[in-house]
């Protein structure tokens, strides 16, 4: 789940239940080398995007530009790394 904020104004939010698109339709994304989606949720909600770093795998936003040169702004994220090395 990734939240952009800007001015307590949401701009984008990729909330990876099943889809890498933005809630609000604008900034959508798009996978590579075949980043996938799996419902871990300990309650059984939700789902959530999976990335292999030995895949090369990542979620990029190609269009429009989002600038957030000279602003204020928050990035918001859960993270749960299956292993660190």
């Amino acid at each position: 789940r990734w939240l952009f904020s800007h001015f307590s104004e949401d701009i984008a939010f990729w909330s990876f239940d099943n889809t890498s698109q933005d809630l609000y339709g604008l900034y959508n994304s798009v996978g590579s080398n075949g980043p996938t989606f799996s419902a871990r949720g300990y309650n059984g909600a939700g789902a959530c995007l999976m990335l292999s770093r030995a895949a090369n795998q990542s979620v990029s936003v190609a269009s429009p530009f989002l600038n957030m040169v000279n602003k204020s702004f928050t990035w918001e994220a859960w993270v749960l790394p299956n292993t660190l090395n």
